[in-house]
């Protein structure tokens, strides 16, 4: 029931940026999603189905986090690919939601989740 409910939100949130959100990055409506996957200690994407706890995209200059379950507080980091760390904050999970504004600027990001037990997340996207 809670997937359904952050489905929907996001749903929301898509259809009401999206008239905002077409004069404010350069004409493309749509949100840029965020690629999210779980990392190992060797660097490895698993080969198998894993429950990613976390959905994400960007719009009109801000990340937007959906969070499926409370992960406790989770440490974000922010890179840029030529610019490097842009950002680090930690951020508490159990209201679900998190926006992150950052400056938008064209160029390929890489967010990195760590939660409390130590579980790594890799999210990937790009800004053209």
């Amino acid at each position: 029931m809670k997937h359904i409910f952050y489905l929907l939100l996001l749903t929301f949130a898509i259809c009401l940026g999206s008239t905002n959100g077409y004069a404010q990055n350069g004409g493309n409506p749509n949100p840029s999603s965020i690629i999210i996957t779980i990392t190992d200690p060797f660097g490895q994407i698993p080969r198998t189905p894993t429950n990613i706890p976390i959905v994400g995209y960007v719009l009109n200059n801000t990340i937007n986090l959906f969070f499926n379950d409370d992960l406790g507080q989770v440490l974000i980091v922010l890179e840029e690919a030529i610019d490097g760390v842009l950002l680090s904050t930690a951020v508490d999970t159990s209201e679900g939601f998190v926006c992150i504004p950052f400056s938008g600027a064209p160029g390929s990001y890489t967010l990195t989740f760590t939660l409390e037990d130590g579980t790594s997340y890799i999210g990937r996207f790009d800004i053209l």
